[in-house]
């Protein structure tokens, strides 16, 4: 029994020994090489802010140079992804995309991460940034009443469809020796209230935005007439001026023009002339009239 048994362990003993054996003598598997890849880049390197670019790249295997399709490739600029897009049957990629980046010179990262078969690679090129042309229509009025308060309005644009971020963005109104600012809102839109603290005439009234690392300065400029008040200066008949009535069939009817080139020559040239002025023929002049029954 022994014996049967001593052969039983004998032969289990070399069954494994000839596996054992036949396993080391198996030649590993080496595992699959990555091979190596070339982007180029081949697109867009200059752009305004808000306008829309086109990245192209082409990605080959670097031995053969054969075009590898459907590998994704991404374009970065510190860090932060702009576009993707995957290759087509000649190794080409390309991906439109709006430019939000304040202007400036920046480096555009071209990139494919790689895969099971293929190593990764990345080429870098430089992307330049530019100013974005702005115009500015004024839309308020063009004509006002000294001494009077008013609004006066504007409204930025780009020249293109393609349009960026118009708020906050600071417009200023100068009006003769008065100037006023605001800023924008969504829609490009401004306005600032303005009392006409102005001698009667015609002024330049420019509107200006000075630019900032988005846009470029933009101006537009027009004629805004300043009216004098809607106040009877007597003269023509029945008009009402206290003293044209006292004196203009006296002796004294001489002083009449010297009195109106006082008016017009002085007294209407700066403001508490004018509230002078204002005073006399709405409130003092009617009622003088009417105390001495003048009518």
């Amino acid at each position: 029994m022994k014996k049967i048994l001593f052969i039983l362990l004998g032969l289990i003993f070399a069954n494994f020994t000839s596996q054992a054996l036949a396993l080391l003598q198996t030649p590993k598997e080496e595992p699959l090489l990555q091979k190596e890849t070339i982007l180029e880049y081949q697109g867009e390197n200059q752009v305004q802010y808000s306008d829309e670019i086109l990245f192209k790249a082409t990605l080959k295997e670097k031995e053969t140079l054969n075009p590898l399709a459907n590998k994704k490739i991404s374009w970065k600029v510190d860090g932060k992804n702009l576009a993707s897009s995957f290759t087509n049957s000649e190794g080409e990629a390309l991906a439109t995309t709006k430019i939000t980046l304040s202007s400036g010179n920046y480096t555009l990262l071209s990139l494919f991460e790689g895969d099971q078969d293929y190593k990764g690679s990345s080429t870098s090129s430089l992307l330049k940034v530019n100013k974005e042309d702005l115009s500015i229509q004024y839309t308020g009025p063009i004509s006002g009443v000294e001494d009077e308060t008013i609004t006066l309005s504007a409204k930025i644009s780009e020249q293109d469809n393609s349009v960026g971020n118009l708020s906050q963005k600071k417009i200023v109104f100068e009006l003769g020796p008065i100037k006023r600012a605001n800023t924008t809102n969504s829609l490009g839109e401004t306005s600032v209230s303005f009392n006409l603290d102005l001698s009667p005439g015609t002024y330049a009234l420019k509107v200006y935005f000075a630019g900032d690392a988005f846009y470029k300065p933009a101006q537009t400029q027009t004629s805004f007439e300043v009216k004098s008040k809607r106040i009877n200066r007597g003269g023509g008949g029945g008009g009402g001026c206290f003293a044209e009535r006292i004196l203009k069939d006296t002796k004294l009817a001489w002083t009449l023009d010297l009195l109106r080139t006082i008016r017009d020559e002085f007294l209407l040239k700066f403001k508490l002339g004018r509230e002078f002025t204002s005073f006399y023929y709405l409130k003092l002049s009617p009622t003088l009239i009417e105390l001495f029954n003048l009518k």
